[in-house]
């Protein structure tokens, strides 16, 4: 008698859990759909994870929230958005401590976004003719037409010959015993010619971000496609400098109205350790403890990164043909230095210098 009073008693508080769990699920259902944070266990359950936020990551986000896909995270280690792209304030102006330059107008996705709103500039009208002034380290100036004139020669006809593709051996080993006999041909001074064999290679390393020309193969550096058009635009003052990349890529400039809220779906500090395709999903795992639960993961990492961590990092491993790559791809690295004076103390028509 006890025992049925109890399961009568019990069976409306049953009937009222078993209500609560439908409307649970059917919650659940509704989030899902929406593309909200979703807690199962201790892991986080998104159809897309994109690891890594710089422009690359940025993109992809964008293109699937263009796409309706938002059931979506992005998970980046550092605290800011942008990757290589980084703009700071510096004396009062937007400096790019990170990417500066867009190379070239064909073929050229950034030139391409960006291009319709009239935000770049020439950096060549800067420092071409007379704008930018030659000078060694004792203050003497120098014909800056006559010298600019052998520099671009050595850089386009010397250094990038068309031979170059036919040389078994570094760039150094080709364009050094070119530039020899170049400048023997123009009867300079010796020391202005030793000035010049010293600087002129050290524009190739830096037009090709290496410490040394001997780094590179000769192959390989013909088969570098450039895209065609000024190499050097920049961003024009005033237009916040290039991390207004990311307001044209989420739709946020022109129209504010239109933003794809990638920012919002963007999680800074969240170091990925570990990525393991498993049975029907993908498990990321953070370096703070925290997993994420995927159908599709994007992996937009740079080489500097992969070369660290891809082999501890993916699981099962990469397939051979994607970790020699890995290996074998080189990177350099390009210092940049800037300097805040009170008030301008060079002439007003110089815009540049180059030592010798």
């Amino acid at each position: 008698e006890t025992t049925g009073y109890l399961f009568r008693n019990l069976l409306p508080l049953a009937n009222a859990i078993q209500a609560a769990m439908i409307c649970y699920l059917v919650l659940l259902s509704l989030l899902v759909s929406h593309g909200y944070t979703k807690a199962l266990g201790d892991a986080q359950r998104y159809r897309v994870v994109i690891v890594g936020a710089g422009v690359s990551g940025f993109t992809a986000a964008a293109t699937l929230l263009e796409h309706n896909v938002t059931d979506l995270v992005v998970l980046e280690a550092a605290d800011r958005i942008g990757g290589r792209i980084n703009t700071v304030q510096f004396g009062g102006v937007p400096i790019d401590k990170g990417a500066e330059f867009i190379h070239g107008e064909e073929d050229n996705r950034v030139y391409e976004l960006v291009s319709p709103y009239n935000f770049l500039s020439s950096y060549q009208d800067l420092v071409g003719g007379d704008q930018c002034m030659l000078v060694n380290s004792s203050g003497a100036r120098f014909n800056t037409s006559e010298l600019m004139t052998i520099i671009e020669n050595a850089m386009e006809q010397e250094m990038f010959s068309p031979d170059l593709a036919h040389f078994n051996g570094s760039l150094g080993d080709f364009f050094d015993p070119r530039l020899d006999e170049l400048l023997r041909s123009q009867n300079l001074d010796p020391e202005l010619s030793e000035a010049l064999k010293y600087r002129i290679p050290q524009l190739g390393c830096v037009t090709l971000a290496t410490d040394s020309l001997y780094d590179l193969g000769a192959w390989g550096t013909s088969n570098y496609k450039d895209c065609g058009g000024d190499q050097i635009l920049k961003w024009k003052n005033g237009t916040e400098g290039y991390k207004k990349l990311f307001d044209i890529i989420s739709k946020k400039f022109p129209n504010p109205s239109e933003e794809l809220q990638v920012v919002n779906k963007t999680v800074l500090g969240k170091q990925v350790t570990r990525i393991e395709r498993k049975e029907g999903e993908v498990e990321v795992t953070c370096a703070d403890g925290s997993t994420y639960l995927a159908d599709h993961v994007i992996v937009t990492v740079s080489l500097g990164v992969l070369k660290k961590h891809a082999s501890d990092m993916f699981h099962p491993a990469l397939p051979s043909d994607k970790t020699e790559a890995i290996k074998t791809l080189g990177f350099g690295c390009v210092g940049k230095v800037f300097l805040l004076f009170p008030k301008r103390w060079w002439p007003e028509d110089i815009n540049a210098f180059t030592p010798l």
